[in-house]
Formats: structure tokens, sequence, C-alpha cells
């Protein structure tokens, strides 16, 4: 559906989510083809090429395990959590340095939750959830999609 406006002077369109997030990853990069990630409170990935918008996945998992959907409220309580309350690291099982695995390295999701464990701390245990599996599913989804962004 496409809606003409005017915003600040300027004619506006209204299109779907997952077309906006495509387009607006490749205007951003300057790429006709490319795997867009686009993180908030919920989690879209979009795969662009030359126009052609296809969507591969997502997720809402703020809301589910923390209860709030404001990118800035998950914001400010991961930025006052503490990681290690929450998962387990390579440091925490190895003593050894394993080369190109710094220690603080997650190895377990959530297997580490503190009893003392602060919503501030599940909220970066979920951050850090969140960053780190949609970093792999956009590297996998480049890798499907012929090599995009890789």
């Amino acid at each position: 559906m496409t809606l003409s406006l005017q915003l600040l002077g300027l004619s506006v369109s209204r299109i779907d989510e997952f077309r906006a997030i495509g387009r607006g990853g490749v205007f951003l990069t300057g790429v006709s083809r490319a795997v867009v990630a686009s993180l908030g409170t919920g989690t879209t990935i979009v795969e662009v090429d030359e126009g052609k918008i296809a969507h591969w996945g997502g997720s809402g998992l703020f809301k589910a395990l923390l209860g709030v959907s404001d990118i800035e409220v998950i914001a400010r309580k991961a930025a006052k959590g503490n990681l290690d309350k929450g998962n387990l690291s390579v440091g925490d099982i190895s003593t050894k340095v394993i080369p190109g695995l710094p220690p603080e390295t997650t190895a377990a999701n959530f297997t580490k939750m503190a009893d003392d464990a602060s919503h501030n701390d599940l909220a970066m245990a979920v951050v850090n959830l969140v960053c780190q599996t949609v970093g792999m599913i956009a590297a996998g989804t480049a890798v499907e999609a012929g090599g995009v962004g890789v």
C-alpha cells in the first residue's frame, strides 16, 4: 500500500517494514546486494538483491523475556548489567588460552544465571544473545544468498 504524505516539505511514501529495512540498508551502504539486519525490540533479517527484498526471519525476545518493549529502556538496563552473572564464558571453562577465542567469549548463554542476577543482568544477557545470534544468522544468510556482503 502506498500513501503519499509530506514531511518537512518532502514527499514521503509508506512502505512495508521489510522493504523499508532492505531499502534503507542498501541506501546507507551504497550497495545493491546485501543482507540487512535490523535490531530493536524485535529483530528482522532481509536479503536485498537489486531491489528484490526477501525476508529471512526475526525474533522478538525482549518483550517475552523482559516484559519491556522500549529499546531505550532495554539499552539502559543492559548497560547496567553484568554479563558474567548470566553467561558462561570460555574463560570459565578453560584455563588455557585458545587462539582466536578471548576468555570473555560466550561459551553458553544463560547457563550461569546467578541467584543474585538482577533484571539488568538478564537484559545484558538477552542483548548479548540477540546480537550474537543475529550476527551468526546474517552471516549464514549472506553465504546462503551467494556471498552477499561477505
